[in-house]
Order: structure tokens, then sequence, then C-alpha cells
């Protein structure tokens, strides 16, 4: 195993230009999920050239997505590049560091095992928004993998880890319009059930006794102060490190609350989940270790 592991790090000293050029380009060169069209093109034509077998994947629905397959083993590793940047900011998260490592690591991995794996990277466009992975994952792209890799950049190095399962949610209060000054038209308003909603939310925080992270703003809260608000929206991310607590504990409390707050306004109010579900991430303890 240590001389695999030696021939491994020689190969990446001898392709850390590759490494850079990667993360420099996509990182001068940012686009939003979906749009990916340069980094989608750089990367492909970079695999092609190292040897890689470059193939659509649910063009449809992801036009950059890919995959790029190199080697004859019977064993399947996947390694998983991100590409899309954020509004305004650009590459905050590093995913043009994501991109850089996981690329770099199928060529090298491709290169120096050929005969033993067979080694796939996969373009995942979106993660910021939709998050193609899902999406890829129940369309079966994964399937036959005995292992998929990734490493996101942070202040620490770190092995394994994981990450929260997340419920995107929409929280939308409906009541009835109606002017303020306006003696004899009584209007319901969606906003004040939504502050009361927001209110509350913090002091419902504290029952729950997992870890978890609770994130949200509102998006929606009128057009003109004369005018009562018969529409009020809240967006959060809900997260746990535990899929079951979020959705058999965190949600179902969420939901009675907003619904015992709309009965006591008046107002009609409407969930929904405005983005993919995500699933705790559940790392293999032997591959942390290696």
């Amino acid at each position: 195993m240590s001389d695999i592991k030696e021939a491994l790090c020689s190969l990446a000293e001898n392709n850390k230009e590759t490494l850079n050029n990667i993360a420099d380009y996509i990182h001068a060169n940012p686009e939003l999920g979906c749009e990916e069209v340069k980094a989608s093109a750089y990367l492909r034509q970079l695999l092609k050239n190292e040897g890689f077998t470059v193939e659509d994947v649910l063009k449809d629905q992801f036009p950059t997505a890919f995959k790029a397959s190199y080697g004859n083993g019977d064993i399947n590793i996947g390694f998983l590049a991100e590409y899309d940047a954020l509004p305004e900011i650009g590459h905050g998260c590093g995913h043009n560091l994501i991109a850089a490592m996981s690329t770099t690591a199928a060529i090298v991995c491709g290169k120096a095992l050929r005969d033993k794996i067979t080694v796939h990277l996969f373009g995942c466009p979106a993660e910021e928004t939709i998050g193609s992975k899902v999406m890829m994952s129940e369309a079966g792209i994964f399937d036959g993998l005995t292992a998929a890799l990734i490493c996101h950049p942070g202040s620490d190095t770190t092995f394994g880890g994981t990450s929260y399962a997340t419920h995107p949610l929409q929280i939308t209060f409906k009541g009835k319009p109606a002017h303020v000054a306006d003696p004899d038209y009584h209007g319901i308003n969606a906003l004040d059930a939504l502050v009361d909603f927001y209110t509350q939310l913090t002091e419902l925080e504290k029952t729950f006794t997992e870890p978890y992270i609770l994130g949200r703003i509102i998006t929606e809260g009128g057009t003109a102060p004369n005018i009562i608000p018969d529409r009020a929206v809240m967006k959060a991310t809900i997260r746990s490190l535990s899929t079951i607590y979020l959705e058999e504990t965190m949600l179902p409390k969420i939901k009675g609350l907003a619904k015992r707050i709309s009965d006591n306004h008046g107002t009609e109010v409407d969930l929904h989940h405005y983005e993919p579900l995500f699933k705790n991430m559940i790392n293999h303890k032997k591959l942390e270790a290696y």
C-alpha cells in the first residue's frame, strides 16, 4: 500500500500545474449554476487530452454536466467536481478549487492505477442552488461506484466529517389586501402573521435537542406602505446532522407552528420545498483511515 501512496504522491506533484491552472481559470470565469459553460468545456477538453472518455449526463436538465472515464479495472472510483459560482461574489465558496482537486485526483489515480480501477470524474453543476448530485443520484448516474470522493476547501485539513441534511422550505402567508385609510374595509395582514411566525420560531428553536442550523430571510412583505400586505414570504434552510431528526421532529414542529399562527391571524399558509432535499452524508470509516 505504501508503494501505491508513493506513486500517487509523485504523480500529484507532477500535476501541480494542472491543478493550479484549473483553479485559476474557473476562478477568473465565474458562472452561475447551470450556466457553467466555460468551466464545463475547459474540464471536458482537459480530460479528453488526458485520454478520458467524456459523455453528457442528464443533458436536457443539466447541459453543463458530464461524466469522464479512464482505466479498465473492475473497481469503479468516482470523483465529484463542482464549478458553479455565487451571485455577485464569484467563487467565494471555493468550487473552483473543488473542480481542480477532483479533476487532478481523477487524472492522477487513473494514470497510476489504470489496470486496477476505472476512474470516473463527474461534473456536477448548480451545487449552490438546485444541487445536481441529488438528481444525478436519483437517475442512477452513480450506480456501480465502489466509492465517491470529493474534498472541500477549508481553513483546516480534516478527513471524513459529515454534512447536514438540508430542507429548503418556503413559507407563504396569504391574507386580504386593503387600504390602510379605508375604515369600511378591513384587510388581513399577511406580514403580521409572518412576523409573528418569525418571532415565535426563535422560541421554538429552544426545543430542538440535536445539532441544527436554521437560517431564514423574509423575501416578500408587501408592495406599498399604504396597502395591507396580502402576501408575505419567508425562505428558510433547515439543517440537521440527522435526516430522521429533521424530518420527524423539526419539520413537524415548524409546520405546526405556521398552521397555528395562520389560524390565529385568519390567513392561509402554504409550505413547500423550493429546492431539492439533501440527506446527511455518511462516510466510510476505512476510507477516512487511508
